[in-house]
């Protein structure tokens, strides 16, 4: 089976069950300021899943273009990659119907028709014997998953071959950010049943490699609702027990004078956290931290469930002692260090996460919606990251907290949704290794044409030994990504902010590799790997013919670039490299030689060498004037923000729009836009900058709109009536046979998804703070509403 017959026979398979086909979005979200790329198919469809009518109607299906960069350093083994396809297929349930359904489907026929596609001979026709089936496990918010096991069992699937796991393997929300979520239950193929589990705990979600997860079944019956409370948890700074590698458990002890110089070295960072109420555990260590962090006025709590394990006749030994006295007791080894599970006359692991989610009760219900700085130990605090992460404890333990570290956490709500909705994924790329026996995805027909290219451009042969296939890998699938990304209808070129940031890391990690591998500097071998995936996706996703020029010249641009200043950068950091790198250092190799956080981290981690972190991350906030928490959290992914700023801001892109044809022309078209909840950006075609008159003429138009106080209306409509009827749209973009219509007065009539004000009188005065040029032929404009 080739990868495109896989992808008819997929939506073949659910038209016959009612479903509708939409065309894949763009990668690029429209008015989410909370994600930089599209990561899942689901992305798309959240207003939908949130109770809007969708103009297809309730049962949908498609093949989703998306990117997932969380880790790039790890793109190279055989099957993670950061460019996908995500075949889904999509229940929308009704808010108004009884059952919260209508004319959707409920979570029986999702498990029964993703098991029908993947064994049916007339299908995949996979063998059953060789799929593995995970459920939710339940927790206090959600409970245990006992419908889908039932599902599972009356399909005759063995009660050996369903496992229940927790909230961080089998339940889904867009990135961890709020809104529509839900748990879900997993499809995983045994890629060898002959070869044995790694372990006895070994299940499907394990990372040994025997399983791989090949579909998603997510119920979305829940929201997910921020509650505004924030938890800063800290670990206390260091002691002579420490110092002495001796267990303290329980046993009271003052901080060490590098302890209390430490804690005073953070205060200014815990300052910037604004705590407004701080809870310490009772001990010494853990008190005075708290005191010497705590910013002037705040109150300091002590409370005994943030106090430390207890490790019972460990406490107070020394550890090599301790570990050769009682090696044979239940625990776990991390690099090389033996920690007891459950200590003799200590308490138990599992007794500690309970205080843990204790201690987050007493919050959420005392101190909701504040910001709650904790101090406390090393086991309690791995213990309530496994809480917020959904992980056994013993996943953590020893893992997260060394003295003096911190992490902050989100509180949640979850309320039940009016309606049920379905949403099933299965990434084209691992499903198709599986039906063609493969266990390296590179050597299918979605990446051989590309790993063939590469081949001729170094004179290597793909698989000959490791180090050259992880670099054949890497390149591959940057190369790929990066054209999907310049070849998207919203323009996005190489930058270091935002989308841009990511599209040039993939570019210049892939240049690093192909040094590696000995592609010639001056190839242009970005290029030609490019022409390559243009050919074998156009007629799929016609974007990147008629983008190709874009694609080539920035390709072109970026690596020729970043090959001049590469050789030079490599023989600074191996210069700076020889004790250890520091932020400013890592942003030196940045600002000076073009090398992306990522390839310096890569690098070090190549040789062994910590980078710090953190110190980069001011650095690069104070010369780049970009916000490193608000990048980390964009680069999360995450839900669409729908806020009433947002919901304006994007009806005003609307009168902008049609405000500029008025001006300019009528052959001005929208190129891109994105909305925060502060302002609006919006590109279109057009050569010149505009004149300080055209820009005043623009603004008295849409401001003139406003004052109207004109409805904002909406119908639903084939493509080709709204076409008919002058609707304008960003028609590069495939759109379904039924699409929204936005008219506003007799000023502007767009097609469009996205969330739109009710009236043009709420949305205050239009300003334009900024006009410049966003890339050839496209200008860009900022510009914010006020009261």
């Amino acid at each position: 089976m080739t990868s495109r017959e896989l992808r008819k026979k997929y939506i073949k398979f659910f038209i016959k069950k009612g479903h509708v086909e939409i065309p894949s979005a763009s990668l690029i979200p429209e008015n989410d300021p909370s994600a930089l790329f599209i990561s899942a198919g689901m992305h798309p469809l959240v207003p939908y899943l949130l109770g809007e009518p969708h103009p297809a109607g309730r049962r949908l299906v498609n093949v989703q273009k998306c990117i997932r960069f969380t880790d790039i350093e790890e793109i190279g083994d055989t099957y993670h990659h950061t460019f996908i396809e995500m075949l889904g297929n999509w229940s929308l349930g009704d808010p108004k119907a009884n059952d919260g359904i209508g004319l959707g489907y409920s979570k029986s026929e999702a498990i029964r028709w993703s098991f029908e596609f993947l064994t049916d001979e007339k299908w995949l026709g996979l063998d059953p014997s060789r799929l593995y089936f995970t459920v939710f496990a339940g927790d206090e918010n959600v409970p245990r998953d006992e419908e889908a096991v039932e599902i599972w069992r009356k399909l005759g699937i063995a009660r050996n071959h369903i496992f229940y796991l927790p909230k961080s393997e089998n339940f889904w929300d867009l990135g961890g950010g709020t809104g529509p979520c839900g748990p879900s239950s997993e499809i995983y193929y045994d890629l060898d049943p002959k070869r044995r589990k790694c372990s006895s705990n070994c299940d499907p979600s394990c990372d040994c490699g025997k399983y791989l997860e090949i579909w998603n079944n997510v119920f979305m019956e829940y929201e997910k609702i921020d509650e505004g409370t924030r938890i800063l948890a800290l670990r206390h700074a260091g002691t002579d027990l420490n110092f002495e590698n001796k267990i303290p458990g329980r046993k009271d002890t003052s901080l060490n004078d590098k302890g209390r110089e430490n804690s005073k070295k953070i205060a200014g960072t815990i300052a910037e956290f604004a705590p407004e109420i701080i809870i310490t555990s009772p001990l010494k260590r853990a008190k005075e931290t708290a005191e010497l962090v705590s910013p002037n006025g705040v109150a300091i709590l002590e409370d005994e469930l943030l106090i430390e394990r207890s490790m019972g006749k460990i406490e107070g030994m020394r550890r090599e002692d301790a570990e050769k006295k009682f090696k044979n007791l239940p625990s776990i080894k991390r690099r090389g260090i033996i920690y007891w599970t459950n200590p003799p006359e200590g308490e138990e692991l599992r007794e500690t996460f309970e205080r843990a989610k204790e201690i987050v009760g007493k919050i959420k219900k005392k101190y909701r919606g504040k910001k709650v700085l904790i101090v406390s130990h090393g086991d309690l605090l791995d213990s309530l990251h496994a809480y917020f992460n959904g992980l056994a404890p013993e996943k953590t333990l020893a893992t997260y907290y060394e003295n003096l570290s911190s992490n902050i956490y989100e509180v949640y709500d979850y309320k039940k949704l009016k309606q049920k909705n379905i949403d099933t994924g299965m990434g084209m790329e691992r499903i198709f290794a599986v039906l063609n026996g493969l266990d390296d995805n590179y050597k299918t027909d979605l990446f051989l044409p590309i790993i063939s290219k590469i081949e001729e451009l170094c004179g290597k042969k793909y698989g000959e030994n490791k180090e050259d296939t992880f670099a054949f890998r890497v390149i591959a699938d940057h190369i790929r990504a990066a054209s999907f990304v310049l070849g998207d209808e919203h323009g996005v070129v190489p930058s270091n902010v935002e989308q841009g940031y990511i599209l040039r890391r993939l570019i210049r990690r892939a240049v690093r590799f192909a040094k590696k591998l000995g592609i010639r500097e001056g190839e242009n071998f970005t290029k030609k790997i490019a022409e390559v995936v243009v050919s074998e996706y156009k007629d799929i996703y016609s974007e990147l013919e008629k983008n190709q020029d874009r694609v080539f010249e920035e390709l072109e641009k970026e690596e020729n670039k970043f090959g001049k200043t590469l050789e030079k950068g490599l023989k600074e950091f191996k210069k700076l490299s020889d004790g250890g790198i520091s932020g400013k250092e890592a942003f030196y190799l940045f600002s000076t030689y073009g090398f992306p956080f990522g390839i310096t981290r890569e690098l070090a981690a190549e040789q062994n060498i910590k980078i710090d972190e953190v110190e980069f991350g001011r650095e690069f906030e104070k010369h780049q004037n970009l916000s490193r928490k608000g990048a980390l959290k964009k680069f999360k992914g995450g839900l669409g923000e729908r806020s009433l700023a947002t919901t304006n801001l994007h009806t005003a892109t609307h009168l902008l729009h049609a405000a500029l044809r008025d001006v300019l022309g009528k052959h001005v078209e929208q190129k891109g836009s994105n909305i925060t909840a502060e302002r609006l950006r919006f590109d279109f075609s057009y050569s010149e900058k505009l004149t300080d008159e055209q820009k005043k003429l623009i603004e008295g138009l849409v401001n003139g709109q406003i004052e109207k106080d004109l409805p904002v209306k909406m119908e639903v409509v084939s493509l080709d009536e709204a076409k008919k009827n002058g609707a304008i749209g960003l028609f590069e973009q495939k759109y379904g046979d039924k699409v929204k219509v936005f008219t506003i007065g007799n000023f502007s009539k767009e097609i469009c998804g996205g969330p739109h004000a009710k009236r043009t009188g709420e949305l205050g005065k239009f300003k334009i703070k900024k006009e410049e040029s966003s890339s050839a032929g496209v200008r860009r404009i900022k510009a914010v509403l006020s009261n």
